[in-house]
Parts: C-alpha cells; structure tokens; sequence
C-alpha cells in the first residue's frame, strides 16, 4: 500500500490529539482523584456508583437522622420515667415511715408537707416532649398530658369504667369533736343532745369501694351494672338520669323539678322520691333535710337496688342519722343500706355493704358510669387520654374523643426493613389512681394531725389560769378523753392505711419499672442497630471510594506514562518535517 506524507501526517495528529487526551483525563483524575468525569467514560463504574451512592444515602439517614431522633425520643421518656419512679419512691418511703405507727406530731406534719408536694409533682413529667412532640399522649403529639394550670370552666361529660373486682375495703368514722372555747362551752358537754357528749361513740363503718379517677363530679348522668350470663347474655342493671325542658310533659312520680335552674331530672326506668331526715346541726338545731333517692324498678333481683347520691360526706352523715332501718350505733354511722349503692360526689366514691359487693364481685360486674365534671386542678390527667369522653367547654364546638383499643406508635425505621416504635402512651403506665391515693393519705395525715391538735389545745386549755377550778378540770378531762379517743381512732386509721398504700405503691413502681425496661430494651435493640449502621456506613464508603477514586500515586504513574507518550509524539511529528522523497531512495 502507498503511503503519502499527507497520510502519515494525518496519522501523527490524530496520535498527538490522542495522547494530548490521554494526558488531559491523567490531569483531571490528579485534581478530582475520580476515575471518570462524566458516565459515558464508563458505564459500568458509573452505574456501580449510582447504587453505592444511593445505599450509602439510606445508611446516612438512618444513621445520622433517624437513629439519633429514635435514641432522643427515647431518652426524653426515660428521663420522664424515673422522675415518676422518684416520686412513687418517695412516695413508698414515706409509707414506710407511716405505717411504723410511732409517728411524732413534727413527723406528721412533715409528711404531709411532703405528700402534698409529691400530689403535685407526680405526674409534672407527664408532658415531657422532644422536639415539641409530647411523648406520651399517642398521635396527639401537640396536645398536653397534664393540665398546666387550673382550668376553672372547663367542662367534661367523661364514661369511666370500673371493674367491681377492684373493690377496696375502707373504713370512715361518724363524728369529729368540737373543741370547746369558753367556760360555757367546757361546761355545756353533754347538754346538746346528738352533738357532744362525754360517752361518745366513735363509730367505724367498713364499706367497700370503688373510687373514680376524678373528684368533686358536678352531675351524674347514667350509672350501668353489668355482667354476662353463664349463656354469654349480657344483664343491664342503668340508672339513668338525663335533663328534660320544664313543660315537657312528663310523670310526677319519675321527675324532679328543680325550681333554682328551671330543669327537670328525668330518670328513665327510674323511680325518684324525696325523703326527708330530721338531723342536728353543728349549732344543735334540729332541722328537716330533704335528700334526692334514687330506686331501680326495672331490675328485680339486681343489685343495686337502690342508688343515693350525695355531694359530700358530711351530707350523707347527715342522711345517715336516725335512718329507718338502723338501730343501737347504727344510728351513728355513715350508713350504706343493704343492697345499695351510696356515691359521693366530692370523692368519687361509689360505696356498697358487704352483701352488695360480694354479690357485683361474683359477677366479676363491671361498672360504667357517665359523669360531668366542670373544673380541673394544675397537674390532673386530662381525660380524653384515658377515657372516652366529650370536651362540652365550648358549646358550640364540642370535641369527642374516643378511646381507641389500638395503640397508636411513633415508628421510626432505623435500618432496612427494620421498623421501631419509640413511644409509650401513659395509660399503660399511670393513671389518676396515683393521686387519688395521695389524695386519701393527706386527708388521713391531716384528720390525726387536727386530731392531736386538739387534744394539745385541751391540755393547754387545763393550763391556764382562767380553767383551774376543780369542776372546770374535770370537765376538760373528759373533754381531753374525747378528743383522745378521736385522735387514737384517726392514728390507727393512718397506720392501716399507709399499710394498705404501701402495697399500691409497690405496684405502681412495678408498673412503670416495667415501662422503663421495654424502654431499655427497645433502647438497646436501638443500640445494636446503630453499631450495625456504623460498621455498614464505613464499609459502603470504602467500596464508593474504590470505585469512584484512583490512588494519587497510580494517577502519577498513569499521567507520567501518557505526559511521557505525548512528548513523544511531538518529537516523532517534528522529525517527519525533515524527511523527503530522497530519504526513501
């Protein structure tokens, strides 16, 4: 084949613009240190580099994002748990110092100082957050566990159910002394009849009960008995009362008008009479008390029978005095009537006699109650977290909620295909009981404490100089044994009852101890992940490094080769200048 100068020119620049080529990506690669600039260079590195990449940018956020928010969540409600643990600890201690029942007048007031700060803050870490977020009030992330201050207008209509095996045994006590001022009260001891006398009987009365989660109930709507039959069959023991307009035509045996608020109380299926008890009052006046009685008559055989609400124990003791029925110290005590059931609503209690409860426990009934409640103390639990209930604080836009049985989870994937859920909702954990219990040892300390009081004043009383006459002393002296019996009466009650709240106080610890160890474990399960995550970050960086880089010193030997290749092919394109036809004769 001929070959001319023009072709072997041709052939030498396209050589030099080759090795020039060669020497440009040799000095790319020094400045980046990547194999390829662009895909197209090579399809196989380029497409291997995508995948690398993209797994690389899920390991990235599990580790770096979705790792750290889980382990924050978590830590946030750990942190929360044990200062509940805190104060249930304390809580425990001071039980434990109580029930020794060698408690000095210094000691119960310290106790009481300390129960009260500890009723407040048990549940202060009940709205804990992370990032804004509520940890424990489920997909409400944005709402408060806790009221945070006191909440004087808001309105609940709250159904609780409680379970007739929780019944507890308490004890209540029918009298306090009233301490005399004066000469003529020391010596008026045993003339007021029903008020004060040197053989006063301080009478206990047990009763068992169930208490619900929220005190001072403004009404009462629906209470419901029920327990299924050996057949599977459902029995409904309702005492129902709803509110009816004033000319709506209507039973005069099955309503109460009431004239103050213009509404009438309507109780479908039941029938409702006013009965009258004459009682004595502080001052020793005898007066008529008309109280609301409520009776079942559609539920023969169904306990309870009768249903008797009364805003406070002070009315009911009122109710209970010289009740038909009662005999010898009966007449004395705070009285629950066979077969029925007694509420309180300043407590919460629901209260029934030993027949009555024996029978709801056989049934293992379950007791659904419907009530409003206007008004909320700084550091309650706010219902709709517990309970299915209706926010009625606005009229005009009313809010239900209802309790799901699902529990909603904050998930957070923290590895491929590994999901978890990093919150607790707090009625797994804690509820209302907790206060409600500290509630009742405060009003406990506080009746020995005023109960010691008084027998202080009395010694005081013996003392002074205006009271040294030989009957006065007597008289104070059985004014002082009165007011011993009450303190001795009231001492006791504290001691069994801090027993009694000691063994609460172990289950409630037990409770959230078990939150916080799924809490550890989840934490570890967490742990492990993130160790996982760091070894799978380090190596898929490794493998993207070697297939995206070269080695600086691989570079240099590479672009000294192609540097090398073009500088010869300079020298060999300036040669061919000097050769003519001569040269090949």
């Amino acid at each position: 084949m001929r070959v001319t100068n023009n072709m072997i020119l041709t052939n030498a620049k396209s050589n030099i613009n080759g090795n020039k080529v060669a020497v440009d990506k040799g000095n790319n690669q020094m400045t980046t240190q990547k194999r390829i600039q662009r895909p197209s260079e090579d399809p196989v590195i380029a497409v291997r580099s995508l995948r690398l990449q993209t797994q690389l940018s899920k390991i990235n956020q599990y580790y770096e994002k979705n790792i750290p928010d889980a382990e924050s969540w978590m830590s946030v409600s750990e942190t929360a748990l044990s200062n509940i643990e805190g104060c249930m600890s304390d809580i425990r201690n001071l039980c434990v110092t109580g029930s020794t029942g060698t408690l000095t007048q210094d000691d119960r007031n310290t106790i009481l100082t300390q129960l009260r700060s500890l009723q407040e803050a048990v549940f202060s870490q009940g709205n804990a957050s992370f990032a804004g977020r509520t940890v424990f009030t489920g997909y409400r992330t944005d709402h408060n566990l806790v009221f945070t201050e006191e909440e004087k207008d808001t309105n609940y209509n709250i159904t609780q159910n409680l379970s007739a095996d929780s019944m507890e045994n308490v004890s209540y006590y029918n009298h306090k002394v009233m301490l005399p001022t004066n000469e003529d009260e020391i010596n008026n001891l045993n003339a007021v009849a029903g008020v004060m006398s040197e053989d006063l009987s301080i009478q206990k009365s047990d009763y068992y009960r169930l208490r619900l989660n929220y005190d001072d109930i403004t009404d009462v709507e629906n209470i419901n008995f029920s327990f299924k039959q050996a057949d599977g069959t459902t029995v409904d023991n309702i005492f129902s009362l709803a509110v009816m307009n004033p000319d709506t035509s209507f039973d005069p045996q099955m309503a109460n008008y009431d004239q103050a608020t213009g509404k009438m109380e309507y109780l479908a299926g039941v029938k409702s009479a006013d009965v009258t008890r004459s009682v004595y009052t502080a001052s020793g006046s005898k007066q008529d008390v008309t109280y609301n009685y409520y009776h079942q008559t559609g539920g023969a055989g169904l306990v309870p029978k009768d249903l008797y609400i009364f805003e406070n124990e002070d009315d009911w003791a009122d109710w209970s005095k010289n009740l038909s029925g009662a005999t010898g110290d009966d007449t004395l005590k705070k009285f629950v009537p066979e077969d029925a059931c007694v509420m309180i609503k300043s407590t919460g209690d629901l209260l029934f006699d030993k027949e009555a409860a024996a029978q709801l426990r056989s049934e293992h009934a379950n007791i659904a109650v419907e009530y409003d409640k206007e008004g909320f103390k700084k550091g309650e639990l706010r219902p709709e977290f517990y309970y299915d209930c209706v926010n009625n604080s606005d009229v005009m836009n009313r809010k239900v909620y209802k309790l799901e049985d699902e529990r909603y989870e904050i998930n957070y994937t923290i590895a491929q295909d590994q999901i978890i859920s990093v919150n607790q909702e707090a009625r797994d954990i804690f509820n209302s009981d907790i206060q409600q219990d500290v509630a009742d040892l405060i009003a406990s300390v506080s009746n020995a404490i005023e109960a010691f009081n008084k027998v202080d004043k009395i010694k005081t009383m013996k003392k002074d100089a205006n009271y040294q006459s030989k009957e006065l002393q007597e008289k104070l002296d059985k004014w002082q044994n009165i007011a011993q019996k009450e303190f001795d009466y009231y001492n006791a009650q504290l001691g069994d009852l801090f027993n009694k709240e000691l063994g609460k106080a172990d289950d409630y610890l037990e409770k959230i101890n078990l939150a916080t160890t799924k809490l550890g474990c989840k934490g570890d399960q967490v742990s492990l992940t993130k160790t996982r995550m760091d070894e799978q970050q380090q190596t898929v960086t490794e493998l993207k490094s070697k297939n995206d880089n070269l080695d600086l010193s691989e570079i240099i030997i590479n672009y000294t080769a192609a540097y090398t290749a073009y500088q010869s092919s300079l020298q060999a394109a300036g040669r061919l200048g000097e050769m003519s036809l001569l040269n090949y004769i």
